[in-house]
Protein backbone atom coordinates (compact mmCIF):
# COMPACT_ATOMS: atom_id res chain seq x y z
CA UNK A 1 0.00 0.00 0.00
CA UNK A 2 1.02 3.58 -0.40
CA UNK A 3 -0.67 4.81 2.77
CA UNK A 4 1.64 7.08 4.73
CA UNK A 5 4.21 7.35 1.93
CA UNK A 6 5.16 10.47 0.05
CA UNK A 7 4.30 10.54 -3.65
CA UNK A 8 5.08 12.92 -6.45
CA UNK A 9 2.76 13.40 -9.43
CA UNK A 10 3.22 15.26 -12.69
CA UNK A 11 0.13 16.59 -14.41
CA UNK A 12 -0.52 18.48 -17.60
CA UNK A 13 -3.41 20.91 -17.58
CA UNK A 14 -5.37 20.37 -20.77
CA UNK A 15 -8.06 23.00 -20.36
CA UNK A 16 -9.11 25.70 -17.91
CA UNK A 17 -12.80 26.59 -17.97
CA UNK A 18 -14.77 29.26 -16.24
CA UNK A 19 -18.13 30.89 -16.52
CA UNK A 20 -18.23 34.21 -18.26
CA UNK A 21 -21.53 36.02 -18.11
CA UNK A 22 -22.50 37.99 -21.21
CA UNK A 23 -22.85 41.73 -21.14
CA UNK A 24 -26.43 42.90 -20.91
CA UNK A 25 -26.43 44.97 -24.07
CA UNK A 26 -28.53 45.36 -27.22
CA UNK A 27 -26.62 42.57 -28.98
CA UNK A 28 -27.34 40.14 -26.14
CA UNK A 29 -31.07 40.93 -26.16
CA UNK A 30 -31.24 40.61 -29.94
CA UNK A 31 -29.70 37.14 -29.66
CA UNK A 32 -32.46 36.17 -27.26
CA UNK A 33 -34.94 37.34 -29.87
CA UNK A 34 -37.34 38.56 -27.20
CA UNK A 35 -36.38 42.17 -26.59
CA UNK A 36 -34.32 44.96 -28.07
CA UNK A 37 -33.24 46.56 -24.80
CA UNK A 38 -32.65 45.62 -21.20
CA UNK A 39 -35.71 47.67 -20.24
CA UNK A 40 -37.91 45.69 -22.69
CA UNK A 41 -36.43 42.44 -21.39
CA UNK A 42 -37.15 43.39 -17.78
CA UNK A 43 -40.73 44.39 -18.72
CA UNK A 44 -41.27 41.03 -20.39
CA UNK A 45 -39.93 39.19 -17.33
CA UNK A 46 -42.13 41.27 -15.03
CA UNK A 47 -45.16 40.57 -17.23
CA UNK A 48 -44.40 36.85 -17.27
CA UNK A 49 -44.03 36.79 -13.46
CA UNK A 50 -47.27 38.78 -13.06
CA UNK A 51 -49.12 36.33 -15.33
CA UNK A 52 -47.74 33.34 -13.42
CA UNK A 53 -48.83 34.92 -10.13
CA UNK A 54 -52.32 35.62 -11.50
CA UNK A 55 -52.59 32.00 -12.70
CA UNK A 56 -51.50 30.79 -9.26
CA UNK A 57 -54.16 32.95 -7.59
CA UNK A 58 -56.76 31.63 -10.07
CA UNK A 59 -55.76 28.02 -9.27
CA UNK A 60 -56.00 28.76 -5.54
CA UNK A 61 -59.51 30.17 -6.01
CA UNK A 62 -60.50 27.13 -8.07
CA UNK A 63 -59.08 24.74 -5.46
CA UNK A 64 -60.91 26.61 -2.71
CA UNK A 65 -64.18 26.51 -4.66
CA UNK A 66 -63.76 22.79 -5.36
CA UNK A 67 -63.16 22.17 -1.66
CA UNK A 68 -66.28 24.13 -0.73
CA UNK A 69 -68.40 22.21 -3.24
CA UNK A 70 -67.10 18.88 -1.92
CA UNK A 71 -67.87 19.88 1.67
CA UNK A 72 -71.29 21.37 0.97
CA UNK A 73 -72.92 18.80 -1.30
CA UNK A 74 -73.42 15.33 0.11
CA UNK A 75 -75.18 12.70 -1.97
CA UNK A 76 -74.64 9.05 -2.79
CA UNK A 77 -72.42 8.14 -5.72
CA UNK A 78 -72.20 4.75 -7.43
CA UNK A 79 -70.41 2.46 -4.99
CA UNK A 80 -68.97 0.43 -7.88
CA UNK A 81 -67.00 3.48 -9.10
CA UNK A 82 -65.66 4.15 -5.62
CA UNK A 83 -64.79 0.47 -5.12
CA UNK A 84 -62.92 0.32 -8.44
CA UNK A 85 -60.93 3.46 -7.59
CA UNK A 86 -60.11 2.10 -4.13
CA UNK A 87 -58.98 -1.23 -5.65
CA UNK A 88 -56.67 0.67 -8.02
CA UNK A 89 -55.40 2.70 -5.07
CA UNK A 90 -54.75 -0.47 -3.04
CA UNK A 91 -52.90 -2.11 -5.92
CA UNK A 92 -50.74 0.99 -6.37
CA UNK A 93 -50.05 1.28 -2.64
CA UNK A 94 -48.96 -2.35 -2.38
CA UNK A 95 -46.67 -1.94 -5.40
CA UNK A 96 -45.09 1.23 -4.02
CA UNK A 97 -45.10 0.19 -0.34
CA UNK A 98 -44.91 -3.61 -0.02
CA UNK A 99 -44.51 -3.26 3.75
CA UNK A 100 -48.19 -2.28 3.92
CA UNK A 101 -49.03 -5.97 3.37
CA UNK A 102 -47.83 -6.55 6.92
CA UNK A 103 -50.00 -3.82 8.43
CA UNK A 104 -53.62 -4.54 7.48
CA UNK A 105 -54.96 -1.84 9.82
CA UNK A 106 -52.83 0.83 8.15
CA UNK A 107 -53.88 -0.36 4.68
CA UNK A 108 -57.56 -0.43 5.67
CA UNK A 109 -57.32 3.10 7.09
CA UNK A 110 -55.69 4.34 3.87
CA UNK A 111 -58.37 2.62 1.79
CA UNK A 112 -61.16 4.18 3.89
CA UNK A 113 -59.60 7.62 3.47
CA UNK A 114 -59.27 7.03 -0.28
CA UNK A 115 -62.93 5.96 -0.51
CA UNK A 116 -63.97 9.27 1.10
CA UNK A 117 -61.74 11.22 -1.27
CA UNK A 118 -63.04 9.34 -4.31
CA UNK A 119 -66.65 9.90 -3.25
CA UNK A 120 -66.02 13.62 -2.84
CA UNK A 121 -64.24 13.79 -6.21
CA UNK A 122 -67.14 12.01 -7.92
CA UNK A 123 -69.67 14.39 -6.37
CA UNK A 124 -67.58 17.33 -7.55
CA UNK A 125 -67.32 15.82 -11.02
CA UNK A 126 -71.10 15.30 -11.27
CA UNK A 127 -71.82 18.86 -10.13
CA UNK A 128 -69.28 20.38 -12.52
CA UNK A 129 -70.52 18.27 -15.44
CA UNK A 130 -74.05 19.44 -14.80
CA UNK A 131 -72.94 23.07 -14.51
CA UNK A 132 -70.90 22.76 -17.72
CA UNK A 133 -73.87 21.29 -19.57
CA UNK A 134 -76.26 23.93 -18.26
CA UNK A 135 -73.96 26.82 -19.20
CA UNK A 136 -72.63 25.34 -22.45
CA UNK A 137 -69.04 24.92 -21.33
CA UNK A 138 -67.28 22.62 -23.75
CA UNK A 139 -63.85 21.57 -24.86
CA UNK A 140 -62.90 21.66 -28.51
CA UNK A 141 -61.44 18.52 -30.06
CA UNK A 142 -58.33 20.58 -30.84
CA UNK A 143 -57.86 21.53 -27.16
CA UNK A 144 -58.11 17.88 -26.14
CA UNK A 145 -55.85 16.65 -28.95
CA UNK A 146 -53.19 19.26 -28.13
CA UNK A 147 -53.15 18.37 -24.43
CA UNK A 148 -53.07 14.63 -25.17
CA UNK A 149 -50.18 15.03 -27.59
CA UNK A 150 -48.28 17.18 -25.11
CA UNK A 151 -48.80 14.57 -22.40
CA UNK A 152 -47.72 11.76 -24.75
CA UNK A 153 -44.53 13.59 -25.68
CA UNK A 154 -43.79 14.31 -22.02
CA UNK A 155 -44.10 10.56 -21.41
CA UNK A 156 -41.86 9.91 -24.45
CA UNK A 157 -44.67 8.03 -26.18
CA UNK A 158 -45.90 8.15 -29.75
CA UNK A 159 -49.38 9.75 -29.48
CA UNK A 160 -50.79 7.58 -32.30
CA UNK A 161 -49.69 4.38 -30.57
CA UNK A 162 -50.64 5.60 -27.11
CA UNK A 163 -54.22 6.44 -28.06
CA UNK A 164 -54.76 2.87 -29.27
CA UNK A 165 -53.73 1.38 -25.92
CA UNK A 166 -55.98 0.87 -22.89
CA UNK A 167 -53.73 3.20 -20.89
CA UNK A 168 -53.97 5.85 -23.63
CA UNK A 169 -57.76 5.63 -23.59
CA UNK A 170 -57.77 6.06 -19.80
CA UNK A 171 -55.30 8.94 -20.10
CA UNK A 172 -57.48 10.67 -22.70
CA UNK A 173 -60.52 10.37 -20.44
CA UNK A 174 -58.51 11.69 -17.50
CA UNK A 175 -57.25 14.66 -19.54
CA UNK A 176 -60.78 15.52 -20.72
CA UNK A 177 -62.11 15.34 -17.17
CA UNK A 178 -59.30 17.49 -15.78
CA UNK A 179 -59.59 20.09 -18.56
CA UNK A 180 -63.38 20.34 -18.20
CA UNK A 181 -63.05 20.64 -14.42
CA UNK A 182 -60.50 23.44 -14.77
CA UNK A 183 -62.52 25.28 -17.39
CA UNK A 184 -65.77 24.96 -15.43
CA UNK A 185 -64.22 26.03 -12.13
CA UNK A 186 -62.62 28.94 -13.97
CA UNK A 187 -66.01 30.03 -15.27
CA UNK A 188 -67.54 29.70 -11.81
CA UNK A 189 -64.76 31.80 -10.25
CA UNK A 190 -65.22 34.52 -12.88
Amino acid sequence: TIAGKTAEFKVTVQLVQGKQLPELNAEFFKQLGQAETEEDFRKQIEERLRNEREQEIERDYQDSLAGQIKARYQFDVPESLVARAVADFERHQLEEHPEMREDAAKLDAAKAEEALRQSADLRLSYILQRYAKEYGIQLSPEEIRTRFMLQAYMMRQNPEELIRSRFGDMLLHQIQEQMLTTKTLGRMVD
